[in-house]
């Protein structure tokens, strides 16, 4: 990861984006995983301001101690 490029809307951009095209294609429902590590936390806080919501959590899925988190937003029509 690299912080440079962080906080310039570059996420942003991309995941309207994706959903843009998710949407011509008329897909319900977009699914993102990340991992617990406090590495991530800003990760998950952008996921959660952009409308995902917390699906799912498979413990130590990337090693012990560290899980995958599974978020979902949908996309209306």
């Amino acid at each position: 990861m690299d912080r440079k490029y962080q906080g310039q809307g570059i996420g942003q951009k991309l995941l309207d984006r994706v959903i843009r095209e998710l949407k011509k294609k008329k897909a319900r429902k977009l699914y993102v995983d990340t991992s617990s590590r406090s590495l991530y936390r800003q990760a998950i806080r952008f996921y959660l301001a952009n409308g995902f919501k917390r699906e799912g959590r498979f413990k130590d899925y990337y090693q012990k101690g560290e899980d995958q988190i599974v978020m979902g937003k949908e996309l209306g029509r």
